[in-house]
């Protein structure tokens, strides 16, 4: 075994459980969770297949009959679904949110914290989403896409998948400052192509604003004792 990870005891139902992964010097990967059989007996009787079922699987031993009861998966359980109205503007409201910590973090210097939210806020809890509606716009809400960001080059137009590229820097404080904005610019790019598919009017107004703070904060005096 190269390396292990074990999750710690989880509460599901009632229950708990236990997942480990396993990576092997040779490849092969396992993923597996340990269950009480009282728990795999109330997902069967539940009226509808839990999520990480419904996904896919596939009985190999089942001595007891257990599974018997298992409804067929749809296969559709990670599939997003069109966001409504107000989850759109709450999406783009956090990632304006999330500009202005990265914003401050670099007025002050303080790399670590600005990148923590330049690259993983910004991109994966905002950005992504985004790409992720944008994607399912043009195949009809049938894609299953992969975690983490997992085959976005693959599945995100080349001129989307371009200007995200722009997006990362190394550790200079000026190039981070060009990454902050080429990221607002590539969100109001894409909530902008996703807002006129499904009917949503983009929030120009609350943009401008923030872009004008953003700029505010990055001309401040570094030598002031506070940003405040």
């Amino acid at each position: 075994m190269l390396a292990l990870y074990r999750d710690p005891l989880i509460l599901e139902r009632g229950f708990q459980r236990s997942a480990y992964v396993t990576q092997y010097e040779d490849g092969f990967k396992i993923d597996f969770n340990l269950w009480p059989v009282e728990l795999l007996k109330q997902i069967v009787s539940e009226p509808q297949l839990w999520k990480e079922f419904d996904a896919g699987y596939q009985v190999l031993i089942d001595k007891d009959n257990l599974t018997a009861g298992l409804k067929s998966p749809t296969y559709r359980a990670y599939i997003p679904t069109p966001p409504t109205e107000t989850q759109y503007h709450a999406r783009i409201e956090s990632f304006f949110l999330d500009t202005t910590y990265v914003a401050k973090f670099l007025w002050r210097d303080d790399l670590v914290a600005a990148k923590y939210i330049l690259d993983d806020s910004l991109k994966h809890n905002h950005l992504l989403p985004m790409f992720e509606w944008h994607i399912e716009i043009h195949h009809d809400w049938s894609l299953k896409l992969g975690p983490y960001g997992r085959g976005l080059k693959r599945r995100l137009r080349p001129d989307l998948w371009a200007e995200l590229e722009q997006t990362y820097t190394g550790a200079e404080l000026e190039s981070n400052w060009t990454a902050l904005f080429r990221t607002v610019s590539l969100m109001r790019r894409v909530a902008t192509e996703v807002g006129e598919a499904m009917g949503f009017r983009y929030p120009d107004e609350m943009e401008q604003r923030v872009t004008k703070y953003l700029n505010w904060v990055k001309d401040l005096d570094r030598n002031l004792a506070t940003l405040d």
